[in-house]
């Protein structure tokens, strides 16, 4: 495995010379051409826009063809802003996923492999080689007992097939360290280029979060319980995503601020650390909160440590500079953190923390008894599937997709509200119709259907309908009439997106519903 040392990050070459670009042998062109088949039947199967997204992948691929260090300011800004999971529903094998795909099968085919290194860092090839092996282990642990992938394989968290989705994300890190290896070999600037790619991440999240603050609660309401995601989607089963990216890329932009000579780029970094300061909290997450702090602290004291004759000089102005730009985040931070929302999130820390430990118990116990277990754990993936037959902790309703004579339709069971969800446009004051075929086994049922103005977790304004069902276990047709009253009723500039949600709202046990053509 190459090493990337600090003086091949110190670099400064800033493109990669066509000469040094590797001849592709026929092994590379089949490589080539297997990984880009797959990106194309990924992109031509995609659910919406393919065709925009397929323009996007063919200039992407030619821009690596010819400059390959370009994924290292892609990717890491892809990671914040390519995701379109509430649109596409694809969640296991996604855009990213083909964005990757794309960046490691053109990187391996034209750069050449880095020089063997006579000195090798043992101890680091040692702990590499342990997490892939634990990775490895972990992902067969989870996909056993082995099941032949079947429709609900890969739309679901409970399936088997959920380690391969975790675990995939361990692969691409492996991928792409290889490949980080051999651009450092050619003297690109590995650090640098891959800064900017984190701070153009950043600047696209808060751009997100900024809209999606002034589009709902308000860019001044500290009262609201609005809590942003921006556009990371994996956060509505309750993630911390959008925290953790904002603190882990803005070091990124303290470095930059301190690098950087010219005057225009240093008040878009300063107007970046104001945005992304905001942006950690009004995330009201309070282990975010410490966190942020030690990393602006962490790499505060990092950007002011200098070298060479003028170290006092530029030490002291180094200083200073860290200290106004404290100064600044704390402006930012403290009335947020005096607000109403903050106040009562911090006076619940202790009891919240409380709930957790009681969860972490409950998770242990869970686990299947013998040394395998507590040696290997339960497998990768296997948390959700296990949480669901063992925890007496309530528990989130289910779906799957399930046939009948070649027709496919879905069903929901029962549990803590679960909604399937899409993306409508819609006009305020008006009155809709809503078709459906729907079937229950249990008398007295009901299903749920709404519109709300709603970007991920927390709606604002809503229209509801209880749709009634026969409960013989046959199936019918059902219409109802849905007023859209006030929903979609804003201006164009605080414009909200609109979602169209059904779920199962029966309170009775094993009330399972089934729903097609709507």
């Amino acid at each position: 495995m190459p090493i990337i040392n600090k003086q091949t990050l110190d670099t400064t070459t800033p493109t990669l010379p066509l000469t040094l670009l590797k001849k592709p042998s026929w092994i590379d062109y089949a490589v080539l051409i297997v990984g880009l088949a797959c990106v194309g039947w990924g992109v031509a199967t995609f659910p919406n826009q393919s065709a925009l997204i397929g323009l996007f992948f063919v200039g992407y691929s030619v821009l690596l063809w010819y400059r390959p260090q370009s994924l290292l300011i892609v990717v890491p800004a892809a990671l914040a802003l390519f995701d379109f999971a509430p649109w596409s529903g694809r969640f296991y094998f996604d855009e990213f996923d083909f964005l990757l795909l794309t960046s490691i099968t053109i990187g391996y085919v034209r750069l050449p492999a880095a020089p063997r290194h006579s000195k090798r860092d043992l101890l680091f090839l040692s702990l590499a080689i342990l997490l892939g092996l634990s990775y490895a282990i972990g992902t067969v642990r989870g996909l056993l007992p082995w099941q032949i992938p079947e429709i609900n394989a890969f739309n679901n968290y409970y399936s088997p097939y959920n380690a391969l989705r975790i675990a995939k994300g361990a692969l691409w890190a492996f991928l792409l360290y290889g490949l980080f290896g051999r651009l450092a070999s050619n003297g690109q600037n590995i650090r640098s280029l891959f800064a900017q790619g984190m701070v153009v991440g950043l600047a696209g999240t808060i751009a997100v979060l900024i809209w999606e603050r002034f589009t709902f609660p308000g860019l001044f309401n500290f009262t609201d319980v609005y809590r942003v995601t921006g556009l990371f989607s994996q956060m509505h089963t309750g993630g911390a995503d959008i925290e953790t990216f904002l603190t882990l890329s803005t070091p990124f932009l303290v470095v930059q601020l301190f690098e950087k000579r010219s005057w225009i780029t240093r008040l878009a970094g300063i107007a970046l650390l104001v945005g992304a300061t905001y942006g950690v909290m009004v995330t009201f997450s309070r282990i975010g909160y410490a966190a942020y702090g030690i990393a602006m602290a962490l790499s505060l004291l990092a950007a002011m440590a200098t070298s060479g004759n003028q170290v006092r000089i530029w030490s002291y102005k180094r200083g200073m500079a860290a200290f106004a730009l404290t100064a600044l985040v704390l402006a930012v931070a403290v009335p947020i953190f005096k607000g109403p929302f903050t106040q009562a999130r911090m006076s619940q820390a202790e009891a919240d923390m409380g709930i957790r430990l009681a969860h972490w118990s409950s998770a242990l116990q869970m686990r299947d008894p013998g040394w395998p277990t507590a040696l290997l754990g339960m497998g990768i993936g296997r948390y959700p599937e296990t949480h669901s037959w063992c925890s007496k902790e309530s528990l989130a309703a289910t779906y799957r997709l399930d046939s009948e004579t070649s027709n496919i339709f879905l069903r929901l069971g029962m549990g803590s509200p679960l909604y399937i969800e899409q993306f409508v446009t819609i006009e305020p004051h008006s009155n809709y119709l809503l078709s459906l075929n729907a079937r229950s086994d249990q008398p007295n049922t009901e299903i749920t259907v709404s519109i709300c103005e709603k970007w991920l977790l927390t709606s604002a304004r809503c229209a509801f309908k209880l749709i009634d069902v026969t409960g013989n276990g046959q199936w019918q047709s059902l219409q109802t009439n849905l007023q859209s009253d006030e929903v979609g009723s804003a201006p164009w500039y605080t414009a909200r997106p609109v979602k169209l949600s059904i779920y199962n709202s029966n309170t009775q046990t094993n009330a399972v519903m089934d729903v097609d053509n709507v």
